[in-house]
């Protein structure tokens, strides 16, 4: 991914008195051909851009001489945690974005609130619900939830409410959770004690309200501070994680 450097970019945004530019970042691809097709039976949007990942749209941006005036991000899309929606509204100020969620955490909602997300919203919802977002976004230029309201997008950004910051050591430490290790095996992995690792999990434990090691791996997956692929492939793991809840907690 490119640093975020230099002035935000000058490229001209894309809209008909008629139609608001889309684009799509999904690296599914028939959910993507779903949405681009649903927009455009509205008869209010063009597509104009579909991208498998984040990096794949900022290049398709740097390519291109117009840009969508929303752009609706899968946030499984994101190859480097949050900065590639970071980077789109540093050097694109003008293009607003629409975060897709699987389910709300709130440690995911305030890095997106951080990263200046225009509307968050969960992936399973309603078309006319997607609607009623990109419309208010185009028009007011945010959309509120009950889930993620108002005084949310105020509280990070006056710095009331503060997201929550994970060290490279608990990054690390989540990250041998996610793979099929005891507590004493990761130990001996990052070369410290038992009773150290015990503290990275109490810590993680209340700092973000989980209660197992099961609730912090899914914690871990489901934010993005851990990849799905370099971790569970199969379900089994799952269900080992729960044995492991049962006799190492």
């Amino acid at each position: 991914m490119p640093k975020t450097t230099g002035n935000p970019k000058s490229v001209a945004i894309t809209e008909t008195p008629q139609l608001i530019s889309i684009a799509i970042a999904e690296k599914d691809g028939l959910l993507r051909s779903g949405i681009a097709s649903l927009l455009s039976e509205t008869g209010k949007y063009k597509v104009i851009m579909q991208a498998e990942s984040d990096a794949e749209l900022i290049s398709q941006f740097e390519k291109s001489k117009h840009l969508p005036i929303i752009c609706i991000v899968d946030i499984n899309t994101l190859t480097h945690n949050y900065e590639g929606i970071r980077k789109i509204k540093y050097d694109y100020p003008k293009v607003k974005i629409l975060a897709l969620i699987d389910s709300f955490s709130i440690y995911t909602v305030l890095n997106l609130l951080r990263s200046e997300v225009n509307g968050i919203l969960l992936k399973n919802c309603q078309a006319k619900e997607l609607d009623k977002a990109l419309n208010e976004i185009h028009t007011k230029g945010v959309y509120y939830t009950r889930e993620v309201p108002k005084e949310f997008f105020d509280g990070v950004r006056y710095k009331e409410i503060r997201v929550p910051d994970v060290t490279k050591k608990q990054l690390k430490f989540m990250e041998l959770i996610c793979g099929n290790l005891s507590y004493s095996e990761i130990a001996k992995k990052l070369d410290v004690g038992v009773r150290t690792i015990d503290g990275y999990r109490d810590l993680l434990f209340e700092k973000f309200n989980l209660k197992n090691r099961t609730d912090l791996v899914l914690f871990a997956l489901k934010t993005g501070l851990i990849k799905l692929e370099d971790t569970i492939s199969t379900d089994a793991e799952i269900v080992r994680y729960r044995e492991k809840d049962n006799s190492t907690q």
